[in-house]
């Protein structure tokens, strides 16, 4: 899994310069994903200690 991630990286690092606008609007996309997965987990840790 860490070498996918590295590739991740290179084609969106590259995607930066080929079209910025769209690589801008993906990399948001999973921003928000990735914000919302950290909500998730952390509203499951707290409901996991109170119960």
């Amino acid at each position: 899994m860490r070498c996918t991630g590295l590739w991740i990286a290179t084609g969106l690092t590259g995607a930066q310069v080929i079209a910025p606008g769209a690589t801008r609007l993906v990399c948001s996309g999973l921003t928000a994903l990735t914000v919302a997965d950290l909500l998730h987990f952390v509203r499951a840790a707290l409901q996991q200690a109170t119960d």
